[in-house]
């Protein structure tokens, strides 16, 4: 994926200027930042791409979470694994659980193969795989 295609989905999904999208620069913190940050860290195997976002409270839409990894999967045509949902009951999730959003508006809780590697691959068995539906209710 190149950086104008992650610009130019986020623009659309926060309704929000291809300008109020930036890259994350650790060197500089201190110059005016834009209003949804990114961290972009690219992985030599598995998810190739680790992305972090950091959204202002001045973003009007607050998509996050599943929501966001599904829209951005529907929109870049691409897979995308974010964190599962805190538990009610304030529980930790799993560290090798991940939520895998589909180009197709799927979405399931997966598991990583191998919680030690900083590559992640996930186990697709389908009998392994849990499907979920978006809105998640309590």
């Amino acid at each position: 994926m190149e950086w104008w295609e992650l610009v130019h989905a986020l623009s659309k999904i926060f309704d929000l200027s291809e300008n109020d999208i930036g890259l994350l620069d650790v060197d500089d913190l201190k110059k005016p930042r834009p209003p949804v940050l990114v961290e972009w860290i690219e992985r030599e195997s598995g998810f190739r791409l680790d992305l972090t976002f950091y959204i202002g409270v001045e973003v009007p839409s607050k998509q996050a979470g599943m929501a966001l990894a599904c829209r951005l999967a529907e929109a870049l045509g691409q897979e995308i694994l974010t964190n599962p949902p805190e538990d009610p009951d304030g529980a930790m999730s799993s560290p090798d659980s991940w939520v895998l959003a589909l180009p197709t508006g799927e979405i399931y809780v997966v598991r990583q193969i191998n919680p030690e590697s900083d590559a992640v691959e996930i186990d697709r068995a389908p009998e392994r795989m849990k499907r979920l539906r978006l809105p998640l209710m309590n």
